[in-house]
């Protein structure tokens, strides 16, 4: 079996569990999770982001999924 490094199987995780809270619509909890990653030292990549802003936008709170994609340009 192929093995991950560990960074990589850390981001993987990390947006699996994103993925589910937002597919359930706890994107409160999955932002939370980002900052909880971001304070961990696991960047977030752009499948992490592109989650929330898309879960942002579909609850209808664009001012905070525009503030995370600005977040993510810088």
């Amino acid at each position: 079996m192929k093995r991950w490094k560990e960074g990589a199987d850390l981001i993987f995780t990390h947006n699996k569990i994103i993925n589910g809270l937002c597919k359930t619509g706890e994107t409160a909890a999955a932002a939370g999770l980002l900052k909880k990653m971001e304070e961990a030292g696991c960047q977030p990549d752009a499948v992490t982001y592109n989650t929330i802003i898309d879960s942002l936008g579909k609850d209808r709170r664009m001012n905070e999924a525009s503030d995370i994609f600005s977040y993510m340009k810088a």
